[in-house]
C-alpha cells in the first residue's frame, strides 16, 4: 500500500476537521481507494465498500447512519452504486 504522508493535502483537510462534502471522483485504477485507506490509517474512521451488499445495508438510513459516526472519517468506496447518496452529502 501507497505511504499517505501528514503533509499530502487530503491528510491535512482531514486534520484539520474540516468538513468535505465532495468525494474523491476519477477514473478507474488511479489509487483513490489507496489513498483514502492511507487517509484511514491517521485518523479514527469507517470504511464502506458500497459494491459489499453488507456495507451497503448499512446505509438503508443514510442520515441516521452517517449522524451516528459524525466523529469519524467516513469512507464510501465505489459510491456510484449508490447515487442516493450523494443528494443527502
Amino acid at each position: 500500500m501507497a505511504q499517505v504522508n501528514s503533509g499530502d493535502s487530503a491528510c491535512r483537510v482531514v486534520q484539520d476537521r474540516a468538513v468535505v462534502k465532495q468525494g474523491e471522483l476519477g477514473p478507474r485504477q488511479v489509487g483513490k481507494t489507496t489513498m483514502a485507506l492511507g487517509v484511514a490509517e491517521t485518523v479514527p474512521s469507517i470504511y464502506l465498500d458500497l459494491e459489499d451488499p453488507a456495507d451497503r445495508d448499512k446505509l438503508a438510513d443514510p442520515a441516521l447512519y452517517l449522524a451516528a459516526h459524525e466523529d469519524k472519517l467516513v469512507i464510501l468506496d465505489e459510491i456510484q452504486n449508490a447515487p442516493n447518496l450523494f443528494s443527502i452529502l
